[in-house]
């Protein structure tokens, strides 16, 4: 049987710890995972996540319909929002506990808040949204008009 004998030289520790150092390195990286940035996570294209309290909103939307995402707004919140016909943007945001009204306005580059006064307004002081097409910009009187109250007939005999 034949021996090997090796001989160490100090020239050849560094080539060695190099070479050493780059396989652990490497096995390092074929280890590791890619990992999302924490408060975020991966959702399916045309989903979203909705959170709603009196006053926040928090949101994760993946190419999702912005018309689909306001109406469970409206719905959760009870205040009317009215869409333009045509709405048909999708869009991916991350909102986290944002105030409603600036949630909003995140949403869509053209919406219009109008907002309640008084004592007993609501706490987000939001009393209807308008999504407006494209191009506007504001509301116009005839979008500002109060919605119609239902017709009450009075009559009072002392009168005739």
């Amino acid at each position: 049987m034949r021996q090997l004998q090796l001989s160490w030289s100090p020239s050849m520790t560094v080539p060695v710890m190099g070479l050493v150092l780059g396989g652990v390195l490497l096995t390092g990286l074929a280890v590791a995972e890619p990992t999302p940035p924490q408060g975020t996570s991966f959702l399916a294209t045309g989903t979203y996540r909705l959170t709603v309290t009196e006053r926040e909103l928090s949101l994760d939307a993946s190419e999702a319909p912005l018309a689909a995402i306001l109406a469970e707004i409206e719905q959760r919140t009870g205040i009317p929002i009215v869409v333009y016909s045509g709405m048909n943007e999708r869009i991916t945001i991350h909102l986290n506990q944002m105030p409603l009204d600036k949630a909003l306005k995140q949403l869509s580059q053209n919406v219009a808040i109008a907002t309640t006064k008084g004592p007993n307004a609501p706490p987000h002081r939001i009393a209807k949204v308008y999504v407006l097409p494209k191009g506007q910009t504001q509301l116009t009187q005839l979008d500002e008009r109060p919605t119609a109250e239902p017709f009450q007939f009075t009559f009072d005999p002392s009168q005739y």
